[in-house]
């Protein structure tokens, strides 16, 4: 699309938009954020279209490289908000993602609860080999 149809398209789309009824929510059935869902009706469809196109247009004109998403179409129990809307440049097989960005960098904290744990097991199977040497001389 190009921008005047982008316009053209964001305008017919807010023309018949009714924002007081629009709902949008992002919500977790499980544990993990991986585990999510959206709640939406019709009008928070397309009251979230209009921003998506909106950022879009914003982005093809090079004016930002955030753009703010509406706080008010997002449902206050969410699980999840989306604060705004990052414009990259690249395709999706150009992004290299840093590596160190998304690997759990190990704390002093828990190389103590490694090491604590580990000792709660060493002292568990000294206690039980204690137990079972101690039951054994008992029978013989």
């Amino acid at each position: 699309m190009n921008t005047k149809e982008l316009e053209l398209f964001i305008s017919k789309l807010e023309g018949s938009e009714n924002f007081e009824e629009a709902y949008f929510g992002i919500f977790q059935y499980g544990g993990a954020s991986e585990e999510s869902f959206l709640k939406v009706n019709k009008e928070g469809l397309e009251v979230l279209a209009i921003q998506l196109l909106k950022a879009r247009l914003d982005f093809e004109n090079n004016e930002k490289e955030t753009i703010g998403f509406e706080k008010d179409l997002m449902d206050d129990m969410s699980n999840t908000y989306i604060d705004y809307i990052e414009c990259i440049s690249k395709t999706k097989s150009e992004i290299e993602f840093d590596s160190d960005s998304f690997v759990y960098k190990s704390t002093l904290r828990d190389k103590f609860f490694e090491l604590g744990c580990l000792g709660l097991i060493i002292i568990g199977a000294l206690i039980f080999i204690s137990g079972v040497s101690t039951i054994i001389k008992w029978l013989f």
